[in-house]
């Protein structure tokens, strides 16, 4: 925690922040940067409902010994994305980093505020009940789903398109996932694609073709695959009438925190309601982080009435893509008593980004999957190679460049290749030694945890009415999207109770609970002595009402589950 060193306290109000004022995120930055001049201690916000409506985020960049007390202030933002879907209709572009980001900060907390998305402006998305279906077996792109927004709200964006990113479907009340299967959807989830053709009928109904290509607006070349007269079809058909639906206009964004950097940060009793993106990012060599009592969730509609936000009283999203995404750390991450809910993508990924690459010359590496930016390598830093089959090369050495053409330029000869690839991992980043305690992670469309690291304990969480596996202890590498950790060794799962989880996400032809395993291309198996994956401990849980098995494991290291008890009807030891 910050160290008092009798700084001064400084108040957000003498900067210009008022509820009054549209930026109160450039006031919150004319009042950090006062704070880091002249070394003080904490600045303190006021309870009340800010908008934050300027081109940026709130910034804290190289702070040390500081506490930003929120006190219970709601920051509300509304931010234009450089490749926003809108863009084309003039809109000012301005820069992409998140809500609030923490940059090279030591010893650093931020407590006590909330953080939220303008919707009565920019709608995340909303709750669309399936009016009508339309299969058109004779013409091509001709099939069409209707969606009834809830109540008699009309969207802010009618009569203009809207982006359709994502379709996800709901129980009947939209109280929680649907857990027996359902239509599920992805046209494009990057800022600048605007996903699947659509027109509104009415101010509350709106006709979708799914994978039908929206005139006149931006899509993205890599996602044209989803696209075709067939996929128009075979995606319509999965709809059925009556059915609830999340309807997401976005996926990827500016995020709610970005954390990037330092060391020993804390945020405490934050809680972002919603946010474009991921709720919270962890980035480069950050290392010692501790996330107590963090909420990313909707907020309650009482909440949202006494913020007197406007929007939707019902929030179909908190955050659009994962919830807590590690991207690269140098690992010390603490999670204690945390909520993740009604978020779009994984609740809690973890990893360092690896990236597969080939030998293009005696010292020169260049990629398959992947390249520096993804892997987060500078010239100068330390890197580590493994075969395909992750067995260990023996080889370190640094990068003296990156090339013009994005290949890897060594300063010592490489070593033979056995394999299509190497695995490439930089060693100036090093995520491991996990602890999340007594979290509860529930009602989430499509999101598992996954845990691509070392050292890892989870330890009296709930997991519960989620629709995928809810916890994955693996390693992963595709050739053509992302590589994700090189190792998950010494994890502990232990006293969790998993509740009411479906059976519909399926690995290796089986529907897990727990997952322990490597994701990768046919015909890449580690090898034993890899220590990749191994020395796992799954004992003292809860399975209540999950389909599929408790626990599937494969991995060439040590497996042990034990105390494990079943409620399926009556309570059994597994």
């Amino acid at each position: 925690m910050p160290r008092p060193h009798g700084g001064a306290i400084v108040r957000a109000a003498d900067f210009g922040f008022s509820a009054a004022n549209t930026d109160n995120a450039a006031a919150l930055n004319r009042a950090l940067a006062e704070c880091r001049r002249i070394g003080a201690e904490r600045l303190e916000l006021a309870p009340g409902t800010y908008r934050c409506h300027g081109p940026d985020g709130v910034v804290l960049r190289e702070m040390q010994d500081f506490t930003l007390d929120g006190r219970g202030a709601l920051l509300v933002f509304y931010r234009k994305h450089p490749k926003d879907w809108d863009a084309a209709a003039g809109d000012a572009p301005v820069g992409d980093s998140s809500n609030l980001v923490l940059d090279r900060c030591r010893r650093v907390c931020v407590r006590d505020v909330r953080l939220d998305w303008d919707w009565s402006v920019d709608p995340l998305g909303f709750f669309g009940t399936c009016a009508g279906v339309h299969v058109d077996e004779e013409r091509d792109d001709a099939s069409y789903v209707d969606f009834d927004l809830p109540g008699n709200g009309r969207h802010p964006r009618w009569p203009e398109p809207v982006p359709v990113q994502t379709v996800q479907p709901m129980d009947e009340a939209g109280a929680g996932p649907r857990l027996d299967g359902g239509a599920r959807c992805w046209f494009g989830q990057q800022p600048g694609h605007f996903g699947s053709k659509n027109e509104w009928l009415s101010p509350t109904r709106l006709r979708v073709w799914p994978c039908v290509a929206q005139p006149d607006r931006p899509e993205r070349p890599q996602d044209a695959w989803r696209f075709s007269p067939a996929a128009n079809r075979r995606d319509a058909r999965r709809f059925e009438p009556g059915r609830t639906y999340v309807v997401s206009h976005r996926y990827y964004g500016c995020g709610g925190i970005y954390l990037t950097g330092g060391e020993h940060v804390t945020l405490r009793d934050v809680e972002i309601w919603s946010c474009p993106g991921t709720g919270v990012c962890l980035d480069g060599t950050l290392h010692h982080v501790r996330l107590e009592r963090l909420r990313i969730a909707p907020p309650d509609p009482a909440c949202l009435r006494e913020a007197g936000t406007g929007g939707p009283e019902r929030r179909c999203l908190s955050s659009t893509s994962d919830a807590i995404h590690v991207a690269r750390s140098g690992g010390f991450l603490r999670l204690d008593g945390c909520e993740l809910a009604f978020h779009n993508d994984d609740s809690l990924n973890v990893h360092d980004c690896t990236a597969l690459a080939t030998a293009d010359g005696p010292r020169r590496l260049r990629f398959v999957c992947g390249d520096a930016a993804y892997l987060g390598a500078r010239a100068g830093d330390e890197i580590e190679l493994r075969q395909e089959n992750f067995s260990r090369t023996g080889w370190t050495g640094r990068i003296a460049a990156i090339a013009a053409d994005g290949a890897l330029a060594l300063d010592g000869d490489l070593p033979p290749q056995a394999g299509r690839w190497f695995l490439v991992a930089d060693r100036a980043y090093a995520t491991g030694r996990v602890h999340v305690k007594d979290c509860r992670i529930h009602d989430v469309p499509w999101g598992r945890s996954v845990v691509h690291a070392p050292d890892a304990t989870i330890e009296g969480c709930t997991f519960e009415r989620l629709a995928n596996t809810p916890l994955r202890l693996q390693v992963c590498v595709t050739t053509n999207a992302w590589c994700e950790g090189v190792a998950c060794t010494n994890v502990v799962v232990r006293g969790n109770v998993f509740r009411d989880c479906s059976a519909l996400a399926r690995v290796d032809g089986v529907s897990p609970v727990v997952y322990c395993g490597l994701r990768a291309p046919p015909g890449v198996r580690p090898a034993a002595a890899s220590g990749v994956l191994g020395d796992i401990l799954v004992e003292s849980n809860r399975f209540e009402r999950t389909g599929g098995v408790p626990l599937h494991a494969d991995v060439p290291g040590a497996v042990l589950f034990r105390d494990n008890r079943g409620a399926t009807g009556r309570d059994r030891r597994l």
